[in-house]
């Protein structure tokens, strides 16, 4: 027996075009956070690393980190991010260092699984390392000395790292045959970054100091 075609009419591709608009409106609004308090926005700030105008250090909470590259604050609202101001930390009664601990703490939560992805070793021992989960964060989890312990547990110490942009992280061993090429990489990422360049240097990492490596 053959089974009549369903036909949804008018009334039922109207339904579904409603649900699925209400599916996306709730996909891609902002997280709705009460920013006018501490306790209603401290479980949503969250590191960053960015460059600034002179207008931006004048206005948004940060301090000087790597060569012309700032941490920031932000307010994550699952969708985007919003920088923090200092009038902002001035209404919610706290200073920066409490504000910084509570972002690392929060990017700290969220990068717990995050993929390191793993390439080599070479025939010359040769092995490097990516974050590029591309959530907004991948650079500034340099940050966070649980992503350089686990980098360390496999390259060992001293590594190099590079962030050219903010959506990429890349690390190697120090003597990676390949470092020539990997830092004109870098600086050909930087330059033709459109929107969010971080930096064309490369850093080494050794134990609890950071220093920009020759190249």
């Amino acid at each position: 027996m053959r089974r009549k075609p369903v036909v949804i009419g008018i009334v039922g591709i109207l339904v579904l075009t409603l649900v699925v608009a209400w599916i996306m409106t709730a996909i891609l609004t902002p997280k709705e956070i009460d920013t006018t308090t501490w306790n209603g926005v401290k479980n949503h700030v969250r590191l960053q690393l960015t460059r600034m105008t002179l207008d931006d250090r004048q206005a948004f909470v940060h301090r000087p980190l790597f060569p012309d590259v700032y941490l920031a604050y932000v307010i994550d609202h699952e969708t985007q991010y919003t920088f923090i101001q200092k009038s902002q930390i001035a209404d919610w009664d706290i200073n920066q260092e409490t504000l910084e601990e509570a972002a690392g703490k929060n990017l700290e939560e969220v990068s717990q699984d995050i993929e390191l992805q793993t390439f080599g070793p070479d025939k010359d021992g040769g092995i490097y390392m990516l974050i590029e989960t591309g959530d907004g964060y991948d650079a500034a989890r340099i940050l966070l000395p649980s992503v350089r312990e686990r980098v360390r547990q496999v390259l060992g110490d001293p590594f190099i790292a590079a962030f050219p942009m903010r959506d990429f992280l890349i690390f190697w061993n120090e003597d990676f045959s390949l470092q020539d090429q990997f830092v004109e990489e870098v600086r050909l990422q930087f330059t033709e970054e459109p929107e969010y360049p971080l930096s064309p240097s490369i850093f080494r990492f050794n134990g609890n100091s950071i220093e920009v490596a020759e190249s």
